[in-house]
């Protein structure tokens, strides 16, 4: 899956996005590699499908732990994630996997 990102940035940034940008496809991929590898044992792309997803978009909306992992926030913040926040991260898969699709790697 670390490939995955590698290709995606080395694509993107040809298409001059930001580094922002980017930086933000690489924390939000590193959200949904740790997500599959704990909840389904994930390693490669092609075990993907739909349902992953959307058992994942249950998960993050009903089971994760706010600010779980940060740095400086505790988190004792609640469960679920905001509806925002789970749109944002699926914005970034989407174009990852319109990437793929246009380099016809999927």
């Amino acid at each position: 899956m670390e490939q995955v990102i590698d290709l995606v940035i080395a694509g993107k940034s040809a298409e001059s996005l930001g580094e922002r940008t980017l930086r933000d496809y690489r924390k939000d991929w590193k959200y949904i590699v740790t997500d599959l590898e704990k909840n389904y044992e994930i390693e490669t792309m092609d075990k993907l499908s739909p349902l992953i997803f959307r058992n994942d978009i249950n998960y993050l909306k009903y089971d994760v732990s706010k600010y779980d992992g940060h740095k400086y926030i505790q988190s004792e913040q609640g469960i679920g994630l905001s509806d925002t926040t789970i749109n944002i991260r699926f914005r970034v898969y989407r174009a990852m996997f319109n990437f793929f699709q246009r380099e016809d790697l999927i």
